[in-house]
């Protein structure tokens, strides 16, 4: 009686002894801070959450109609102020922390290193089975293409069996049409989900998966957009990174090129040959020495040129960037055909102080002028008809030391 009394005493002492090195957060299951999940911030992950093991095999599955020679990874970090750029553009109410840290996209790509889309791998918490992985595949304007879906739950062998069918639904889908077919922004499939998708006769697990696809489709495609589709805009020329030729820092700058190119002449791009610093400045003192008056008070400080070259041309389309000063500073990058015809203009990125409208603004004006020789000061703001001209002439220079 007194050996059991003693044993039980000291099981006593070392279960509670345990239960102190345990912290409470754990123990009632909440964050250690005294703050809502709201608004607790976690450290950047020092290893990607969102990767897969198997991409090479994954990227042969979802570019089954493609020939690449290589996959490149390209390491992006999303942080708590991006994250609620995420969650702006989506409209949504909440955003799980896991969206936070290191991610993973990778890019499919020729012998030249020049990317054939993207996909991006996330994992997310079944109702039954555990993590189910949902792999998207992008286009190079961030359209849904292909996915697949791998997990215990025997509901995403069915999905996959269709695949082709749920593949029609979703490319050309909206983000307006993907949050109609989820239940109150959740990873539930709403009624007309099941309706539109023509799954509503499948079981409860095939609804419970394809929620998730659903719902990663949405993030994944707009935390791609948001990641790759602009740049900051560097203080000074100094800050700009031309030594850089890793893949990653490569990769990064083509999905910038392709974001900008129209999308009927993305797949005649074959390579893209950087303007050297040294061609660019004479070309720019050369600008500078004209009496146009159009030209006279250029400051040229183009920050980089680019040739792009197109299958089956013998001329190069050119891509310009530039400086604008606005209510702050706007970055934007010109497209010119072999003509020397403005085709396209992007926003690349802005400075702090630099609102959205203004961005909107500019870039709605000098879209109304694309294929024009130059642009009205009427229709944009000042200083804008001199940049246009200064790409143009920049464009004829670098044509002409060509020849």
């Amino acid at each position: 009686m007194h050996r059991t009394l003693r044993i039980s005493t000291a099981m006593i002492t070392v279960v509670l002894g345990i239960t102190l090195l345990i912290p409470l957060s754990l123990v009632h299951g909440q964050a250690a801070a005294e703050k809502p999940s709201g608004g607790f911030v976690r450290p950047d992950r020092t290893t990607p959450f969102c990767s897969s093991p198997t991409y090479d095999a994954h990227a042969t599955q979802l570019f089954s109609d493609l020939e690449f020679d290589d996959v490149v990874e390209v390491n992006f970090s999303i942080n708590s102020q991006l994250r609620k750029r995420i969650q702006a553009d989506l409209g949504a109410d909440f955003l799980p922390y896991d969206l936070l840290g290191k991610h993973v996209m990778y890019f499919p790509a020729t012998k030249k290193k020049m990317p054939l889309g993207m996909m991006h791998f996330r994992k997310m918490a079944g109702s039954k089975f555990g993590l189910v992985t949902v792999g998207w595949r992008l286009d190079l304007q961030f359209n849904l293409i292909d996915f697949m879906v791998e997990g215990r739950d025997p509901a995403t062998i069915k999905i996959m069996k269709i695949r082709n069918e749920l593949n029609n639904k979703f490319r050309g889908a909206s983000s307006e049409q993907l949050i109609s077919w989820l239940e109150n922004e959740s990873a539930q499939l709403s009624s007309l989900g099941k309706r539109d998708l023509e799954v509503a006769q499948m079981d409860d697990g095939v609804h419970d998966v394809l929620g998730i696809v659903v719902y990663l489709a949405r993030l994944t495609r707009t935390s791609a957009k948001l990641c790759f589709s602009e740049k900051k805009v560097a203080a000074s020329r100094d800050e700009t990174d031309e030594t850089d030729e890793t893949d990653e820092s490569s990769m990064k700058d083509h999905i910038l090129h392709f974001v900008s190119i129209p999308q009927a002449l993305i797949e005649q791009v074959v390579d893209l040959q950087k303007v050297s610093s040294s061609e660019l400045k004479v070309a720019c003192a050369k600008v500078k020495s004209q009496k146009d008056e159009d030209t006279s008070e250029i400051c040229c400080e183009s920050i980089s040129a680019t040739r792009v070259i197109m299958s089956g041309s013998s001329e190069p389309y050119y891509s310009i960037d530039s400086k604008m000063q606005l209510a702050g500073i706007l970055e934007l990058r010109w497209i010119v055909n072999p003509q020397l015809e403005l085709i396209a203009v992007h926003v690349l990125g802005s400075s702090a102080d630099m609102s959205e409208a203004v961005k909107a603004r500019e870039r709605s004006a000098l879209e109304q002028h694309i294929g024009a020789s130059w642009i009205p000061n009427a229709e944009c703001a000042p200083g804008t008809r001199i940049l246009v001209n200064r790409v143009l002439m920049l464009c004829q220079i670098l044509k002409n030391s060509e020849h």
